[in-house]
């Protein structure tokens, strides 16, 4: 009998979020924008996996923004050196994210929150048809 093994890669992708209004309740920021870095066989389960840990965490999922990625995970002390040098002690270490690999992790980077705004040609921003 032959064995399927799949592979399993590392997916980097950025997404929308609501946040959940517990964490918003002293500040006017209720969206962000948030680096994930998923453990996955794809971008689509890489993307599930993220998800579902957004959920997780209490915050709503509102879309993904821009392209998935997928990193070298051999790789990921260069890649947060050169994209994250800021934030090299709060992300996980080449080691976490190697084993993550087989309990197929998902990680979070910094959440960049906003105050979401109304959308032009809302009522909510006077500019509506009338």
């Amino acid at each position: 009998m032959m064995e399927t093994t799949v592979e399993i890669g590392l997916f980097a992708a950025w997404l929308k979020v609501r946040l959940n209004s517990a964490d918003t309740a002293d500040r006017p920021e209720d969206e962000a924008l948030v680096p994930v870095f998923a453990c996955a066989a794809d971008y689509q389960a890489a993307l599930r996996f993220a998800v579902a840990e957004v959920r997780a965490i209490g915050d709503q999922f509102l879309d993904v923004h821009g392209d998935v990625q997928q990193l070298d995970p051999a790789g990921w002390s260069s890649y947060v050196a050169d994209v994250w040098p800021e934030f090299q002690h709060e992300l996980p270490t080449r080691e976490e994210v190697l084993q993550g690999l087989v309990a197929g992790r998902v990680y979070f980077g910094p959440f960049i929150a906003y105050t979401a705004e109304a959308q032009p040609g809302t009522a909510a921003d006077g500019s509506a048809a009338r």
